[in-house]
């Protein structure tokens, strides 16, 4: 039979064993049998046989074994180094006598542990995301979120409790985030509940939301092959706020530039405007010169006016390079 099977007496002794319990114990079935059955597992314990038992932890797995298989219909399930699941269980026998058996179940417990250890690893991805994601089935109700999402809802069960709805769950973390910030739920926080149920149910492009008047949302949700919905939420305020302000310095330095277009403008109009009303009398200055020249001048005056042209040019020159 594939089954191992004992028969123990009222103070615990194998009286019988078949070698199927007993290929699962160190020992030879003579070893076993007429021994107390604790012995024998302090034994395999010592061997290492079962993941979690060692000789460290002997006497562990004797009163784990004893607690579990004392009662009627109780059962213990272990795993192997190997990988094979054994599941003992006990029936009472006749008198003070019980019957311990084990049976492998490898075949229905690989499959959940296979399950489980999935499960694990969604749990541990989910839980390294900074966004806040929610996972969502069929019927749009939760199944899974991480703690991001958790920390958006404020901790809200009523918008992170498996099996709650889509809606329920989008109402509640919208009015509660609009009376945090010490707002009334109005038309404009209606709408933005119903463009988030809109866009999950039409399993919409990514949309951006304002929440408040310093938030920002970025809203994402992807089908499953389930036809659920996976929404994840990114939170869009640090970067917006380093947008704006970018936008600030770029008006400043605009601002700024402009202002310095302004004076220079400012300064060559002037500039023009000074070189044309100096230039003009100057030039008169200059005609009137020649006139005095031609005009029978001795010597010395003629010397004088001679520096006085010097002189006027000198100055013409300097306004040409101004």
């Amino acid at each position: 039979m594939a089954d191992g099977l004992a028969v123990l007496a009222s103070d615990g002794s194998v009286l019988a064993a078949n070698p199927a319990f007993t290929a699962a114990l160190p020992g030879a079935i003579d070893s076993i049998v007429g021994r107390r059955l604790a012995d024998a597992l302090r034994e395999t314990a010592r061997t290492g046989r079962f993941i979690g038992y060692d000789a460290k932890n002997a006497e562990q797995f004797v009163a784990v074994w004893e607690g579990s298989l004392a009662r009627p219909a109780g059962h213990l399930d272990l795993v192997e180094r190997g990988g094979r699941w054994l599941r003992f269980y006990t029936i009472p026998g006749a008198g003070a006598r019980r019957i311990i058996g084990f049976t492998d179940v490898s075949e229905f417990k690989r499959p959940r542990a296979d399950l489980e250890a999935a499960q694990r690893l969604l749990d541990d991805a989910l839980e390294g995301m900074s966004d806040a994601v929610v996972i969502w089935d069929a019927d749009d109700r939760l199944m899974k979120c991480n703690s991001a999402y958790r920390a958006l809802v404020r901790q809200n069960p009523k918008a992170m409790t498996p099996g709650v709805s889509l809606e329920q769950a989008v109402r509640t973390a919208i009015t509660f985030a609009a009376t945090s910030m010490g707002l009334v739920v109005g038309p404009q926080e209606e709408m933005l509940i119903g463009r988030l149920l809109d866009q999950h149910r039409k399993r919409g492009p990514p949309v951006e939301y304002t929440v408040g008047e310093k938030g920002w949302l970025h809203c994402q949700v992807s089908p499953t092959a389930t036809g659920g919905v996976v929404t994840r939420f990114a939170d869009m305020a640090p970067l917006r706020r380093q947008q704006i302000d970018l936008q600030r310095e770029r008006d400043a330095a605009r601002t700024a530039r402009d202002e310095a277009q302004s004076a220079n403008q400012a300064k060559s109009t002037f500039l023009a405007t000074m070189s044309h009303e100096i230039r003009t009398p100057m030039n008169g200055v200059l005609g009137m010169m020649d006139v005095l020249e031609h005009s029978g001048l001795n010597q010395g005056q003629k010397r004088t006016v001679a520096t006085m042209r010097q002189s006027a040019q000198s100055l013409m020159r300097i306004i040409d390079d101004v």
